[in-house]
């Protein structure tokens, strides 16, 4: 499985004579390659003298165009954007256009995932894995949500029901879950694409403090009268006017007490393109979708810190005032 948010090169390499290549990329079995694309090889000598080409094609940022991230709630019906992508790549001959020197052929489905520096190029996901960077989660009593796994090939949903205190997973592999009730304030629900690019909640069970900043921009108007016989003005009109009003929210919200396996569920969090927040108080709570405002944090340990606590802050993907046109 590709982890698209991160470059996935096709290469050819090394082939005599080879003059150009042809790429056609079909995604989600399209019955026609969305890109074809044509790309003179690199010549070079080797060590015997002979011409030798290479080629290479990026084929992650044409495959995302592909996916669309959208709200998924987990307690509720799961599922994962994903495509599912093959290629051709077509060797043709220096000394005779003309003449195929080669066909090389390919499949795989792809994720709105990424991948680290330290995995190097070209990582991708090949062997069964949980499709989560720990090994405990935290929710509410009575919620219950879907941890994903990578099996056989294919994306499995993994559920987590509304009393569990763990969930076996991949043949016995245990997510522990840890219930925690909060009596004096709402638990929110943040609904994130992780690095594997497949939904995760994650649960602020502490205060949250809401603002609004707005903007705006000002002229002083001309209310004089003049077209009358006694010029006059109202004393009820504006002289300084004010438009282009720009109303923003904001707010912030806190863990509560977790330990350190929240820290890299907090570093994906803030690497994610896709953030959705609920109030998890009713199945009618509408979902919001918001950007991170916080760019930042220290990575807290039991060891250094005792007590875990992160606050973070959050703002809605829109304005207040309707300006969709």
């Amino acid at each position: 499985m590709i982890l698209l948010r991160s470059p996935y090169i096709l290469s050819v390499g090394e082939v005599a004579d080879l003059s150009f290549c042809i790429l056609r990329l079909t995604i989600n079995s399209a019955a026609t390659p969305q890109y074809t694309i044509t790309k003179n090889a690199y010549q070079f000598l080797d060590s015997n003298g002979d011409e030798q080409g290479f080629c290479s094609f990026d084929i992650a940022e044409l495959c995302r165009d592909y996916i669309n991230n959208i709200y998924v709630d987990l307690a509720g019906s799961a599922g994962t954007q994903r495509v599912s992508i093959s290629w051709t790549i077509q060797k043709w001959s220096i000394a005779n256009p003309s003449v195929l020197l080669g066909t090389d052929t390919g499949s795989d489905i792809g994720i709105n995932g990424y991948t680290e520096f330290s995995e190097g190029l070209n990582s991708e996901i090949t062997t069964d894995q949980i499709l989560l960077s720990g090994s405990k989660i935290y929710l509410p009593i009575n919620v219950r949500t879907t941890i994903f796994t990578f099996e056989s090939g294919s994306i499995v949903d993994n559920d987590v029901s509304s009393t569990a205190t763990s969930v076996s997973v991949l043949g016995g592999k245990i997510i522990e879950v840890e219930r925690i009730r909060e009596c004096k304030y709402s638990h929110y629900k943040v609904t994130f694409i992780n690095k594997y690019g497949v939904a995760q909640d994650l649960y602020f069970f502490m205060k949250r403090i809401d603002s609004t900043a707005v903007t705006n921009k000002n002229y002083k108007a001309n209310v004089l009268n003049l077209l009358q016989a006694t010029p006059s003005y109202s004393t009820t009109s504006h002289v300084n006017k004010t438009f282009n009003f720009v109303g923003q929210e904001s707010f912030t919200m806190s863990t509560g007490f977790v330990d350190e396996t929240y820290n890299p569920y907090l570093q994906e969090l803030m690497l994610s393109e896709s953030i959705w927040i609920k109030k998890s108080v009713g199945s009618n709570s509408p979902v919001v979708p918001c950007v991170l405002k916080t760019q930042s944090f220290i990575k807290k340990t039991s060891l250094n810190d005792n007590l875990v606590e992160y606050t973070l802050e959050f703002q809605p993907a829109n304005q207040i005032v309707n300006n969709v046109r």
